[in-house]
């Protein structure tokens, strides 16, 4: 299990957000704490929630607080019959309950172009749009890329691209000195 967010709630629970992996397979999960640190029994079994999102492998990489009762979690999935991760985001209350109006069913992904791409990064700006960041990987492996681009993106509120962001939605960054390049951070100021 890796946890790679922590959000802070309103009534001073918190959630370490993340995934778990089995034999063979990885699901989205994050684990809510209460005040004390100890984990809340109210919350999936001894506090820890996993989203099976009938992928075989799914990873959560990065996580926000979306609204008063609404996180999102964005990684990467393999979606049935590829052979890449796409790059998957999934909006869902603090009990693990989807959010149906965002994406297909509040599970969302986005073919990239690149072999395998996952968002790293993900910002909410004030008026209810995102802004999404990570990285599309090309060649055999994405441990070894032949070449890397870096992604920024933007989408509206339920989750479709916002065309009026760079071309299509999207920026692609490549550095041809730097073939390797991976997204460490992003600052977004609104």
């Amino acid at each position: 299990d890796r946890a790679y967010a922590m959000l802070f709630l309103d009534d001073g629970k918190l959630i370490m957000a993340g995934h778990s992996s089995g034999e063979n397979e990885s699901d989205f999960a994050f684990t809510r704490m209460l005040e004390n640190g100890q984990r809340d029994p109210s919350a999936g079994p001894n506090g820890q929630v996993q989203l099976d999102l009938g992928l075989q492998r799914d990873s959560c990489l990065t996580a926000i607080r979306y609204s008063t009762d609404q996180m999102l979690l964005a990684g990467s999935g393999e979606q049935t019959g590829e052979t890449g991760f796409s790059a998957l985001l999934v909006k869902t209350n603090f009990d693990g309950n989807l959010n149906s109006n965002f994406g297909e069913d509040g599970l969302l992904f986005l073919d990239l172009p690149g072999q395998h791409e996952m968002i790293t990064r993900l910002y909410a700006l004030p008026d209810g749009r995102l802004i999404i960041a990570g990285n599309a990987f090309y060649g055999s492996s994405y441990l070894y890329p032949d070449s890397t681009n870096i992604f920024i993106g933007r989408l509206l509120e339920d989750g479709s691209i916002d065309s009026n962001f760079g071309t299509n939605g999207f920026i692609f960054i490549h550095r041809d000195d730097c073939p390797s390049s991976i997204l460490g951070d992003l600052e977004v100021y609104p």
